[in-house]
């Protein structure tokens, strides 16, 4: 089989699907077979590939991740490359495609209100598509492929629920106390409530760092910009707690980390967030400041972390999760399709 995978969306620091699509190239280098070829086209502009194997032909593209170039410059480089099936592990794919095209949609918050009119057309456009030429739809839990039928209404492709998993080096730390601090990872959009964990946090003068937002300005945060990715863990490892106070997540990843680090999660009462972090996590009904700090109050004062009971219960959750049962599951979709 020859695959394409379009990875162009990664990048340092690595986003969710950034980071989805690189574990997931990852793997799928040891799972080919010897009569297998991924090409993975990316932009070296923006990111130097790994050693990953005979298996794997990266491809510059020198096509940027959205750009007005990609309609026919994408088409034309797929007809070049010749490959049996196309992967699309994010929200575009050419209008025309010389082959089967697979995409992974991990949730649909870009239709969350207020909406512009160039995404509730390209979004119109990508549901037609979706439905009429999409051998495979893939995302990544139950409450995202709940929301994608919903969506795409009926006739709709195949949808396959392949979870993300978390890198080896996020485990607890040996001997490592936990800072005073609690901890934000995401962007500074509103579905994401990094304004909640900011005043929660202020009101009840407790420290907290952010990674991925800019907004600072209050005597108790710290915003911490371009993050190496190696010096994530030690984040995670240090933390009292993690806050999670989204109203709408694909996955919720940082809590799955924040889990394997060793690290409790205050999160948002979402049913993807139960279905990803399960009874382990403490969550917080509604989006209320209020509910917020009574709650962040109780989880500080807690300090599950401490408890061994506890990290045997977060090292079980996080194990039920694993890159290379998301890559083995996908490759399994992949050859069905071809």
């Amino acid at each position: 089989m020859r695959l394409a995978l379009d990875a162009r969306c990664l990048s340092q620091p690595l986003h969710g699907m950034a980071r989805y699509t690189l574990n997931l190239l990852r793997e799928l280098a040891e799972l080919l077979g010897p009569e297998d070829l991924l090409l993975v086209i990316y932009n070296r502009q923006t990111f130097s590939p790994p050693p990953t194997g005979p298996a794997v032909l990266w491809v510059d593209a020198g096509i940027p991740w959205f750009s007005h170039r990609e309609a026919l410059a994408m088409p034309r480089l797929l007809r070049q490359l010749r490959p049996d099936l196309l992967h699309v592990p994010t929200y575009w794919k050419p209008y025309i495609s010389p082959c089967p095209w697979v995409m992974t949609v991990h949730d649909l918050i870009h239709l969350l209100p207020p909406v512009s009119a160039q995404h509730r057309a390209y979004y119109a456009l990508l549901r037609q598509q979706l439905r009429q030429r999409c051998a495979l739809l893939l995302t990544v839990s139950e409450a995202s492929a709940a929301a994608l039928r919903s969506w795409l209404g009926p006739g709709g492709p195949d949808i396959q629920v392949t979870r993300p998993g978390v890198e080896a080096a996020y485990q607890p730390a040996e001997g490592a106390s936990a800072d005073d601090y609690a901890l934000f990872v995401g962007n500074s959009k509103p579905h994401k409530g990094f304004t909640l964990a900011l005043h929660a946090t202020e009101a009840l003068g407790l420290p907290l760092r952010s990674v991925g937002v800019t907004h600072s300005g209050l005597f108790h945060h710290q915003a911490l910009q371009n993050v190496p990715e190696a010096d994530m863990p030690t984040l995670y490892q240090q933390a009292r707690l993690l806050l999670l106070p989204s109203r709408l997540e694909g996955f919720g990843l940082p809590g799955l980390e924040a889990l394997a680090c060793g690290t409790p999660v205050l999160a948002a009462d979402l049913p993807v967030l139960r279905e990803v972090l399960g009874p382990i996590a403490r969550y917080v009904p509604g989006h209320e400041a209020h509910s917020w700090q009574q709650a962040l109050d109780t989880a500080w004062q807690a300090h599950d972390k401490a408890q061994p009971a506890w990290q045997q219960l977060a090292r079980s959750q996080v194990a039920r999760y694993s890159w290379r049962e998301m890559a083995a599951a996908t490759l399994q979709g992949y050859r069905q399709c071809v």
